[in-house]
């Protein structure tokens, strides 16, 4: 069953699903077997095993996550929100009968009233040969992320791992020119200072910038489905709830502040809710 949240453009191809963000690495050996199952009468055959259809019957074999009911995402607002703080991506594929795998910023984009995530990996990269075609392709987002001891709860139980993880889904189109050029401008002003003391493509020599955007392969994939698991010990009462944030406050270091943050915000939403 999906959970499906409406939001703008990109809404209409959303849903929090109420599957898990990570496997164990059994279940992933038995996926891959049951592929390899599935594709033995085509390599027999002769014919060609990146045939889209092989493709999509892989990462249907790895799909949806698995996230339990209590860890949906509270909304798609904060789902896009996660996107678009942390557009450092794990961009997969299958091509050349490799599972391959990119680590790239990626972001929301608006093309003709239809959003997009875009991006460019370099040209030396074997993945771009998975691009267009229909063959689809995942994009992982994740950020921060702590492990929780269960000495924090007033029971004995097991440690487990907080974290936000979003899936993104889809085929992409090759991005070129002008084109490709307005997607890198675009990227860069997202990071750059907005007070105009930072770089712009706009600052590069026409020759250079012509000869750095022939090394790269830029792209835009159609979102077809969004998956997202917010793991926050939503599963707690709220005194172990409560003693989590304030350990992992206490311990000090970046992800687990920002976890302690997601938490706070998270319980506050739910609250909001009531």
């Amino acid at each position: 069953m999906y959970k499906t949240h409406k939001y703008s453009a990109i809404a209409e191809l959303v849903s929090v699903p109420t599957a898990a963000i990570y496997q164990t690495l059994w279940i992933r050996i038995k996926q891959w077997v049951r592929f390899l199952l599935v594709t033995t009468p085509t390599r027999a055959t002769g014919d060609d095993l990146l045939t889209n259809d092989i493709i999509k019957q892989f990462f249907n074999y790895l799909s949806p996550m698995y996230v339990p009911k209590t860890f949906e995402a509270p909304s798609i607002e904060h789902v896009r929100s996660f996107v678009e703080d942390n557009g450092f991506a794990t961009l997969v594929s299958a091509a050349s009968g490799d599972i391959m795998a990119t680590h790239t910023p990626l972001m929301i984009e608006t093309i003709h009233d239809e959003e997009f995530l875009t991006g460019h990996i370099a040209r030396g990269n074997q993945q771009h040969h998975a691009f267009g075609n229909d063959r689809p392709l995942l994009a992982i987002f994740m950020e921060h992320h702590s492990y929780i001891s269960s000495s924090w709860y007033d029971h004995i139980n097991v440690p487990t791992w907080n974290y936000i993880a979003v899936h993104i889904k889809g085929t992409t189109t090759i991005m070129d020119g002008e084109e490709l050029k307005q997607s890198l401008k675009n990227l860069v002003s997202k990071y750059e200072p907005k007070d105009g003391s930072g770089f712009s493509i706009d600052d590069m020599p026409k020759e250079m910038l012509t000869r750095e955007m022939r090394g790269i392969v830029g792209f835009r994939m159609r979102i077809d489905s969004i998956e997202a698991s917010y793991k926050l010990s939503q599963n707690r009462h709220d005194k172990d709830y409560q003693n989590i944030i304030s350990k992992l406050t206490a311990r000090g270091d970046d992800f687990s502040l920002k976890i302690a943050s997601d938490m706070a915000e998270l319980r506050q939403h739910d609250s909001s809710e009531l």
